[in-house]
């Protein structure tokens, strides 16, 4: 039994190992107005640490294909990836400086070359800093189509760079010359709370979009309830964190999927409308939403390969664990990830049915006894 929830255990708390990625840097002063490239006002961006990623990858040419990228033109896309890594969290390690030599972007050129050159870490090498990924570099230089993981930095950020808990306050611009760097994406540092929805300037009844921030790992996809349906929204242009909504379902109810392509908070489903302060079209480059939250109706995750268990979960705490009454059930127990027994209820076999009460967010196994055994389990997310 100990053995079965240990290995269930591990199997919970099993993570994507995050690649790390190695480039060249460049830096840039500012964000456009009113939007940056992910579609996010600069007053509204989260931190002021922040990189803009490639939005081309084609080593020695300098092309700049209609944005966003469609058909042939994706095997030149790069790691901005038509937005889908906007508002995701990164850490880049500043790493080796080119000495000796040329670094100029040259395209198509070696990036440290001629001379005595090589690349040389020093004191800066291996100072790091959290930035958010809000734009999108679509230069013709060497440094951002060459180098396929290439990142340009905010130009601000550049010397509050960390190392051994000290800021490296110096290295711009003397020590900069477009560094190496090494660079992983991680989820939001110290994440609380829920998303924020604005509506871009110029919404209306007939035509809205939307911008989703304060993401705790970034945004490949809103969906949007039409009917009984859930319908993929189109992001406007390839602004990765600004979706079209459809016009013909007011409220607006969404959900929103991660860079993990995980619904978050389960499938919380948000509804809103167009907000007062917009009038007949919203006049500003963000208008904030007023939402209500509905978490899912159905919380359970069947992981059985017979389903003579079921429980119907509804909001907030108002759970359901259910059975077939074919089944002889004598008690039920909720169990944590630790093995230890959270609830236990002794059941109305002729019932097949119990409401649980009140649970603390997290993840249980609901195992089904019968007179010596166990007869079923299944997992209950809330």
């Amino acid at each position: 039994m100990k053995k079965i929830f240990l290995f269930f255990l591990l199997l919970s708390q099993l993570t994507y190992a995050q690649e790390k990625y190695s480039g060249v840097s460049t830096h840039f002063e500012a964000l456009g107005t009113p939007y940056g490239g992910c579609g996010v006002p600069p007053d509204l961006v989260e931190s002021e640490y922040f990189v803009a990623l490639n939005v081309y990858h084609s080593p020695g040419v300098s092309t700049t294909w209609p944005r966003p990228l469609t058909g042939t033109d994706t095997l030149f896309k790069g790691e901005f990836n038509n937005g889908r890594n906007c508002g995701r969290w990164v850490r880049v390690s500043i790493m080796e400086d080119c000495i000796g030599g040329t670094n100029d972007g040259a395209l198509g050129q070696q990036f440290c070359r001629g001379g005595n050159a090589k690349w040389t870490h020093d004191k800066y090498s291996y100072a790091y800093l959290n930035m958010i990924v809000t734009d999108a570099c679509g230069d013709g230089n060497g440094w951002c189509r060459d180098s396929k993981y290439h990142l340009d930095l905010h130009t601000p950020a550049l010397n509050k760079f960390e190392k051994d808990g000290q800021t490296i306050a110096d290295m711009y611009p003397g020590h900069f010359n477009n560094r190496k760097i090494e660079w992983e994406y991680i989820k939001a540092p110290g994440y609380t709370g829920d998303i924020d929805i604005y509506f871009m300037q110029n919404s209306q009844q007939y035509w809205a979009s939307i911008f989703v921030n304060h993401l705790e790992n970034g945004i490949h996809n809103v969906e949007q309830k039409v009917g009984k349906q859930w319908v993929k929204l189109k992001t406007n242009s390839d602004m990765g964190q600004a979706y079209l909504l459809d016009p013909a379902e007011q409220p607006y109810r969404i959900r929103v999927w991660d860079a993990e392509d995980k619904l978050i908070n389960n499938g919380r489903e948000y509804v809103f409308s167009l907000p007062a302060a917009c009038g007949s079209k919203c006049p500003v480059p963000a208008t904030k939403a007023t939402y209500q939250i509905n978490d899912p109706v159905i919380t359970s995750v069947n992981t059985d390969s017979e389903d003579k268990f079921f429980y119907v979960g509804g909001a907030n705490d108002n759970h359901i664990i259910m059975w077939d009454l074919n089944e002889l059930v004598y008690s039920v127990q909720l169990v944590d990830l630790l093995g230890r027994t959270v609830k236990e209820f002794k059941v109305d076999s002729v019932k097949g049915s119990l409401e649980p009460g009140s649970l603390s967010g997290g993840c249980f196994r609901v195992v089904f006894y019968g007179s010596n055994s166990i007869i079923g389990s299944k997992i209950l997310i809330k």
